[in-house]
């Protein structure tokens, strides 16, 4: 018998490097200034169905351990 781990993707982790870090609030500055959409079926780091400045406060809340 075989058994798989599901492992959810960590929200933060905008651009899917397995790291949270200043890399991924680069990538939501990006498509919101910038309008790259690189990285725009991970930008919704909250799940409330925008992509705003919100999600990177999301990220740098993460960041500095403030939850």
């Amino acid at each position: 018998m075989s058994y798989f781990l599901v492992v959810e993707p960590d929200p933060c982790d905008v651009n899917r490097d397995g790291e949270v870090t200043a890399a991924d609030i680069t990538a939501l500055y990006d498509y919101l200034l910038i309008g790259d959409m690189t990285y725009y079926e991970t930008s919704d780091v909250t799940g409330d169905g925008e992509v705003t400045s919100t999600d990177i406060t999301a990220i740098y809340n993460r960041l500095l351990g403030v939850e």
